[in-house]
């Protein structure tokens, strides 16, 4: 029995010449189409009655009445096949492509170009689709890396990229002019901190005399601002160098366009207070111990878990074990003995993978309505975080841990890392980010290996390989036409689509990476769950997948 499948017809123009004859390109397009459908009749191709067109409007953008009819008739359920003349007619974006894409494969809706190949009721016309897609993300990656080389290029010449200007400037034609009004107030402030002396009694006096953060207004016209100055607002204003007419970028200071508020030798004097007013590290940085982790870690009853060592045939072995156990008391089974270059370097590895991932923190932070320059200081945080995890020096991994992390807690069955808020989003709040992993222990007498993320090293993870089994199944099923699209696979295995998505890509894995899952030599942090995390960005070759899912080189 032929199933029946309701086509509609798109078509646009993006200019208004030529509309005005009585048979103009939106109407060559439509028969064209027409006709196209005709010839599919044997496969129960119907044409809907309705023509959705764009008159004299571009295809950069998706703001088009016709267009989005036609998507409320496709999410709807009144549509199954989209036909148009060429692929450039519905869009000439291809992020905006992948967006309509998404939107199609959701509602189980397939698109056609008559002049093209491309079909994606087909397996090739699906292979076509990959392939733009694939586009599509390299374009949006390129266009990323273009605005970031030139923004450095422009802050080097002292340019002022955008944003919210500081308190005492304002935004005209996109360079900062000083606002002479609010410019008093600046001066105000710094000559208050070096009489009194401490950010906490500037704060006091600032809230007694009324100063309030500037008033500001977002796009929808909202105001934000003039509230009270916190601690962290008043340190980031103070240690600001677009007060002495500099301009940052990431670590570098370049002279700026705009002019100066404060004299650079007063700026000076001011920051010298403001690095003698400086907490004093209670903890030692310097690793004589040689422990990366020494008054960071934890174990579950609160006992802190020190550094030892012992030799054995001139080998020095290190360990991180409870407290209770140096004092002599007896074992209740609850105590851990640790060796240290494991549980080091697994730490390591989890920050390190935290902040290669930009969206962990992100999620962490729970902002609300986060700036645009607020998610790029994040990112150039994360990125930094990360250099700084990988610096050979071990003394300048303690010192990074020291400011980053807060406690490290071992429990029976995970290990929770918990990181200071303010030196991730350069703010006061005195809040713990916390970061849970799952946790298997192979006790040895006192003496126990961790196995962090669920799986014990060189044992084959049942789930992963059926996983990758399953992905080689589903592809299958859509390279020999058993299956039309991704949302016919999910309902038929009462999955959720967006499982099948995350899950196909693993088809694609590196046949070496394969037989390394199948003998249970994957990095142990390589779950089931874990890699269909990465499956969006997975590269194609096999060399860059064996770097990207953390295999050795």
């Amino acid at each position: 029995m032929t199933i029946r499948k309701r086509c509609a017809i798109y078509t646009r123009k993006s200019s208004e010449e030529g509309l005005e004859q009585e048979f103009n390109s939106l109407d060559a397009q439509a028969e064209a189409c027409a006709a196209y459908i005709l010839s599919q009749a044997g496969e129960g191709w119907e044409r809907v009655d309705t023509v959705f067109s764009d008159a004299g409007i571009s295809g950069g953008h998706m703001e088009r009445a016709g267009l989005q009819s036609l998507l409320d008739q496709v999410k709807d359920g009144k549509v199954d096949v989209i036909v148009v003349y060429k692929v450039d007619r519905l869009t000439r974006s291809l992020a905006d492509f992948a967006k309509l894409v998404e939107v199609f494969d959701e509602h189980d809706v397939s698109f056609v170009s008559v002049t093209q190949a491309f079909n994606t009721t087909n397996s090739m016309g699906r292979l076509t689709l990959n392939v733009l897609l694939s586009f599509a993300q390299f374009e949006r990656e390129v266009t990323a890396e273009r605005i970031r080389d030139k923004i450095a290029a422009s802050k080097k010449k002292g340019k002022w990229m955008g944003g919210l200007p500081p308190l005492g400037y304002t935004n005209i034609e996109t360079k900062l002019v000083i606002d002479e009004n609010e410019a008093e107030q600046v001066r105000m402030i710094f000559e208050l901190y070096l009489e009194l002396g401490t950010v906490g009694k500037l704060k006091t006096e600032l809230d007694k005399r009324g100063f309030r953060t500037k008033l500001r207004k977002t796009l929808k016209q909202q105001q934000v601002g003039g509230r009270p100055f916190s601690r962290g607002h008043l340190y980031k204003l103070l240690s600001n160098p677009v007060y002495i007419g500099k301009v940052c970028h990431k670590h570098n200071i370049y002279d700026g366009e705009h002019g100066a508020i404060i004299e650079t030798e007063f700026w000076e004097k001011i920051q010298a207070l403001l690095k003698s007013n400086a907490p004093k590290r209670k903890r030692n940085i310097n690793l004589k111990s040689g422990s990366l982790l020494t008054g960071l870690i934890y174990d579950q009853s609160g006992d802190r878990l020190s550094p030892i060592h012992t030799k054995k045939n001139g080998r020095k072995y290190r360990y991180y074990i409870s407290n209770r156990l140096t004092k002599g008391e007896l074992d209740d089974g609850s105590a851990w003995r640790l060796p240290a270059n494991q549980i080091e370097g697994k730490i390591m590895k989890l920050l390190r993978s935290t902040f290669s991932d930009q969206s962990v923190p992100i999620h962490l932070l729970n902002l609300n309505d986060p700036t645009h320059s607020e998610l790029r200081d994040l990112k150039e945080t994360c990125h930094e975080l990360d250099k700084k995890l990988s610096n050979p020096n071990p003394n300048n991994i303690r010192k990074t841990l020291i400011d980053l992390v807060n406690r490290i807690e071992v429990h029976n069955d995970e290990l929770i890392i918990m990181l200071r808020r303010k030196n991730l989003l350069n703010d006061e709040e005195n809040q713990s980010l916390i970061l849970r992993f799952p946790l298997q222990q192979k006790r040895r007498g006192v003496e126990t290996k961790l196995v962090i993320g669920g799986r014990p090293q060189n044992t084959p993870d049942t789930k992963l390989i059926q996983t990758i089994a399953q992905a080689r199944h589903w592809y299958e099923q859509l390279k020999s036409n058993r299956r039309k699209s991704i949302l016919e696979i999910a309902k038929s295995e009462n999955v959720d689509a967006s499982d099948v998505s995350r899950t196909l890509p693993l088809a694609f894995l590196a046949p070496d990476i394969v037989h390394e899952i199948i003998c249970g030599n994957q990095p142990i942090e390589l779950t089931t769950d874990s890699i269909k995390r990465k499956t969006a960005h997975l590269p194609s070759d096999w060399n860059d997948q064996r770097v990207f899912l953390g295999f050795p080189a």
